[in-house]
């Protein structure tokens, strides 16, 4: 309902078709990147988040925000910190404001970014090329 207490009809699946690019990698695409990590990484990483980070890694236009501990560290070791985000900071800058969940806060991001931050430097959990 508007500030009017009219209701609008939204039609969602034409709404994103416009806004929204669906984006996807290969099976041969997840099976060479996956390559780039040691066992113990890709053992904490579910398919989807295994994807997530193929498609981060890829690009420079896209965000990947999650709590998982190894995902994030993950991103740090993609060298693609600037391209994480916490759940805190997407609800800030849509202008949400709410009490969150420790893992949800931007403080625990940067924590297990600067862990992953620190896997890269010392080449820790990526394979050699």
């Amino acid at each position: 309902m508007d500030d009017f207490g009219f209701k609008h009809n939204i039609a969602l699946t034409q709404e994103a078709e416009k806004t929204f690019t669906e984006v996807s990698a290969t099976f041969e695409e997840l099976s060479s990147f996956k390559q780039k990590f040691e066992c113990f990484i890709l053992e904490e990483l579910d398919s989807g988040e295994i994807e997530a980070l193929k498609i981060l890694d890829d690009r420079e236009d896209c965000y990947f925000s999650t709590c998982d501990k190894v995902a994030i560290k993950v991103i740090a070791l993609l060298g693609k910190k600037d391209q994480g985000l916490s759940f805190e900071k997407l609800l800030k800058s849509s202008g949400i404001k709410k009490n969150l969940k420790k893992k949800h806060t931007e403080e625990y991001f940067k924590k297990y970014l600067d862990e992953g931050s620190i896997l890269r430097i010392q080449r820790f959990g990526l394979k050699d090329e």
